[in-house]
C-alpha cells in the first residue's frame, strides 16, 4: 500500500522538504508553478546540506504537477505556501483530502494552524516549522541549505521518515523564535545584498538589533515566551549584533555559518514582485504592540518600506532604507 504525500505550493522548502521525503516515498507529489516545473522536469531535482551533501532525483522520479485536478487522494498534505495563501491553497485541494488525510503546516507565520483547523475541522492539524534558510541554486533545481537549523513539528507525522524532524513540546514558543529571526527578512530584502554582507554591515546589524529588542519587548509584554534552535540566546541579539565586526564575527561565528549566496526568501519576492509575508513577520509584532497600547516604531518603518516596495516603488523603497541606515 503507497503513502501519498502532497507538497502544496512547492518553492525552496517544499522542493527541500520534498527532495529528502523521496529517499524513502517514491508518492511524493509537489505542486508548484509551471516555471519551477520546467526546470525540475529537465534537470530533476538536487537537495544539499549545509554540510554540503547531497541528493539527486532524476526527472522521471519527480511526481510535479501544476493543478490540483492532477493530485491523487493525500495521506498527507505538506503545506509550505506563503502564510497569505493558506486558505485558497487548502480550498483548492480539498477533493484531494479525506478525514483521514493529515495536514502539515511548514509556514512561517503563528496563524497558519487555526487557519486549517478551521477549514477542516474534521482533520488532524500539525503545525511544523523549518528553522533554516534554504536558497534556489542559480534559478535552477537545486535547493541548498544555507544556514544552520532544522525542522520542528507539534507532534509526530507518519510517512516522513526520509526527513529528520524533532518534535518538541511547545511548537508555539518555536514559532516566536523563528518569527525574531525573520524579522531579519525585510531588512536583507531592503539592503538587497547576500545575507552574510548584510550581517557584517554595523549600520545594518544596528537597525536589526533595535528591530529585535523592540520586538522582544512587545511579546515580553504580552507575556509571550520564545524557544530559541541556535546557541545564542534571543535576548543576547541585540547586544551582539551591536558588537563591533571583529568582536561580533567571533561571538556570531555559528550564526554565521551561511552561505555566500544566500538571500532570505522576503528579497526574491521583492525582485519577483509579489505580495511578501510582511503582515505574518514584522506586522505581527505592530498589530500586538497596537493592541497592547506600545510602540513599535522600528518594526512601523519596515513594515512601511516593504509595502511601499510591494506597490512598485522598489528603488524608492530601498533608498528610504538607505536613509533609515544613515539616520539610525
Amino acid at each position: 500500500m503507497t503513502f501519498k504525500i502532497g507538497i502544496i505550493g512547492a518553492g525552496a522548502v517544499g522542493c527541500f522538504v520534498g527532495g529528502y521525503l523521496l529517499k524513502s516515498n517514491p508518492d511524493v507529489f509537489f505542486l508548484g508553478r509551471a516555471r519551477l516545473g520546467e526546470k525540475i522536469k529537465a534537470s530533476g531535482l538536487t537537495v544539499t546540506s549545509l554540510e554540503n551533501h547531497s541528493i539527486h532525483h532524476e526527472a522521471k522520479k519527480i511526481n510535479w504537477v501544476e493543478s490540483p485536478a492532477e493530485l491523487p487522494v493525500l495521506d498527507l498534505v505538506i503545506i509550505t505556501t506563503k502564510s497569505h495563501d493558506t486558505l485558497s491553497a487548502i480550498n483548492e485541494i480539498k477533493s484531494k483530502i479525506t478525514k483521514e488525510t493529515v495536514i502539515l503546516s511548514l509556514q512561517n507565520g503563528l496563524s497558519n494552524a487555526k487557519v486549517l483547523k478551521a477549514a477542516l475541522p474534521a482533520n488532524k492539524i500539525v503545525s511544523g516549522m523549518v528553522l533554516c534558510n534554504i536558497i534556489q541554486i542559480d534559478k535552477g533545481s537545486h535547493f541548498k541549505q544555507t544556514s544552520s537549523g532544522h525542522v520542528y513539528l507539534s507532534e509526530n507525522v507518519a510517512g516522513i521518515e526520509g526527513l529528520q524532524a524533532e518534535v518538541v513540546e511547545n511548537i508555539l514558543e518555536i514559532q516566536y523564535g523563528k518569527l525574531i529571526k525573520n524579522l531579519n527578512n525585510a531588512i536583507n530584502a531592503l539592503s538587497n545584498v547576500p545575507l552574510i554582507e548584510q550581517l557584517r554591515n554595523k549600520k545594518e546589524r544596528q537597525l536589526l538589533s533595535k528591530v529585535i529588542k523592540e520586538a522582544l519587548f512587545v511579546l515580553d509584554k504580552n507575556s509571550i515566551k520564545i524557544k530559541n534552535s541556535s546557541p545564542l540566546p534571543i535576548g543576547a541579539f541585540p547586544f551582539i549584533l551591536n558588537l563591533p565586526d571583529a568582536i561580533y564575527n567571533i561571538v556570531a561565528k555559528a550564526e554565521l555559518k551561511i552561505d555566500p549566496q544566500a538571500r532570505l526568501s522576503m528579497w526574491q519576492d521583492l525582485e519577483l514582485k509579489r505580495k511578501t509575508e510582511i503582515e505574518f513577520l514584522n506586522g505581527e509584532i505592530t498589530t500586538l504592540a497596537k493592541s497592547s497600547g506600545i510602540s513599535a516604531y522600528w518594526n512601523e518603518k519596515i513594515v512601511n518600506l516593504i509595502k511601499l516596495a510591494e506597490s512598485g516603488q522598489l528603488e524608492l523603497a530601498r533608498s528610504k532604507y538607505q536613509d533609515l541606515l544613515n539616520d539610525n
